[in-house]
């Protein structure tokens, strides 16, 4: 039966229990035990006359009525109108937790990829007699770079959450402390935990932009980063195609490739930026990429002495000229720029050309050939008394005598216009080139020939009338003119 609160013993204790009681409800509430968060509460007594340890009796808590450590006891029970009841009991001395509770806490990450940093921290009460009454709650107090310590969480009955936000580049260091049900209180410790120091990376904002003239880059052609984020030991990776965002341990390096990643022998977007960046505070870094095509130009003609010169590149934006080239042209082209070469050589007597030698608003890779010539070579006409009129050289017609330019062993074709210099009383037409070919006709240039020649006779007008008019004869025709 339970005992009536006016009796001697209950006047006795009855303001040592109230005023623990007091003590209990308010800690209960402001520590914020878990069992009472959001629920309504009752709390009851139950005072016996004799000492007995805590226990269960029927439907109901029995606590020890005599002056020991006070311990707050909780147990579900719809049955008396609330969601849980809070029962007042004392532990008896023999059952005394005098052992404050030991900690610890980390962070996720030595480096955090962020401005919010997760924190993780647990505890336990143990006492060296084997009693221990539970963690009722935490302390938690965090520094920058080395400072003083300041409160982050007071009472806290969570085992995890995030802080923030925290200062790019700077240090954190945490620290925990618990207090357990019967109040005894973990102290403070001088350092933080082994893995309760982390340092906030730095955003860097990468970008990626394609000049104008190039295409998008798309899926397969993007550019690779590598950067460190959580260690110093392990690399990150990614792909940007335009913009990207990355978090960079301080102090560490942010590298990104130069060419985007499924170049080919053909076409690539490339960067002549800077690529490489050491990360000391939140940044932009920026490197603009070219769309290019290959350009390969066989110079043939050429030597150290007869030179082609480069007139115009368009390379990285810019426009380079001037530069001489032999045998070979080997390089990049933006897209939509322009290659152009020389058509005379350098060196005395100078090499020219007739071949295309100038690309322009360039959309593909470029594989060709220049062609200058070794020797002063006339392609000429011989009438008797003049060499006027037409040649053909590599199928273009020019005015008689031309001067081309060679090279030894090359073919070219050339030829002659057959009649020429037709009038009313004679024309000339084609007898025989000195090199024996037909009237246009291929041939191998050979370095000692200088001229070849195209020669020609002389026709003439004849007119043949038969007179009077005969139906018979060896005439076949009646007027007509031949030459």
């Amino acid at each position: 039966m339970k005992k009536q609160l006016d009796n001697p013993i209950s006047r006795r204790l009855r303001l040592p229990v109230v005023f623990v009681l007091a003590i209990l409800v308010s800690m209960a509430f402001a520590e914020g035990i878990p069992e009472m968060t959001g629920a309504s509460f009752i709390i009851q007594r139950d005072v016996f006359p004799s000492g007995g340890n805590i226990g269960r009796a029927g439907a109901t808590f029995v606590v020890h009525d005599a002056v020991g450590q006070p311990y707050p006891v909780f147990r579900p029970d719809s049955s008396i109108g609330g969601d849980y009841a809070v029962i007042v009991g004392f532990l008896p001395p023999d059952q005394y937790d005098i052992t404050p509770p030991t900690t610890w806490i980390w962070t996720d990450w030595s480096y955090t990829p962020d401005t919010m940093i997760a924190l993780h921290w647990a505890g336990h009460d143990s006492a060296a007699d084997g009693h221990e009454t539970g963690i009722m709650n935490f302390d938690l107090q965090y520094r920058v770079d080395g400072g003083i310590w300041i409160d982050w969480l007071i009472g806290s009955i969570d085992t995890t959450d995030i802080f923030g936000p925290a200062i790019m580049g700077a240090t954190y260091d945490f620290r925990v402390r618990a207090t357990d049900s019967v109040g005894n209180v973990e102290l403070w410790t001088d350092a933080p935990d082994s893995f309760a120091t982390t340092i906030v990376d730095y955003l860097v904002n990468v970008r990626t932009p394609v000049a104008p003239g190039g295409l998008p880059m798309d899926a397969l052609n993007c550019i690779n980063y590598i950067h460190y984020d959580t260690t110093l030991i392990v690399q990150s990776g990614a792909t940007v195609w335009d913009s990207a965002f990355v978090w960079c341990i301080p102090g560490s390096e942010l590298n990104i490739l130069a060419t985007s990643n499924a170049s080919t022998l053909f076409e690539r977007w490339c960067t002549d930026d800077v690529v490489l960046w050491t990360i000391t505070a939140p940044a932009t870094v920026t490197a603009t990429y070219y769309h290019q095509f290959k350009a390969h130009v066989d110079l043939f003609g050429t030597d150290v002495t007869h030179t082609s010169i480069l007139e115009h590149l368009t390379q990285f934006g810019a426009v380079f000229s001037g530069i001489p080239y032999v045998a070979l042209f080997d390089d990049w082209a933006d897209r939509m720029g322009t290659l152009r070469f020389s058509e005379f050589t350098t060196g005395f007597p100078p090499r020219q050309t007739w071949d295309p030698r100038e690309w322009v608003d360039i959309d593909a890779a470029i594989y060709d050939s220049i062609w200058y010539g070794m020797s002063h070579t006339v392609i000429r006409n011989h009438f008797g008394t003049s060499d006027s009129g037409f040649v053909i050289v590599d199928w273009d017609t020019f005015p008689s005598p031309h001067t081309a330019y060679f090279v030894e062993g090359s073919y070219h074709l050339i030829g002659t216009i057959s009649p020429q210099l037709q009038t009313d009383h004679d024309r000339y037409a084609f007898q025989a080139w000195t090199d024996g070919g037909e009237l246009i006709h291929w041939m191998r240039h050979e370095a000692e020939v200088d001229t070849y020649t195209a020669y020609f006779f002389v026709q003439y007008p004849v007119t043949i009338t038969k007179v009077p008019e005969e139906p018979y004869g060896w005439v076949a025709f009646d007027d007509d003119t031949a030459w």
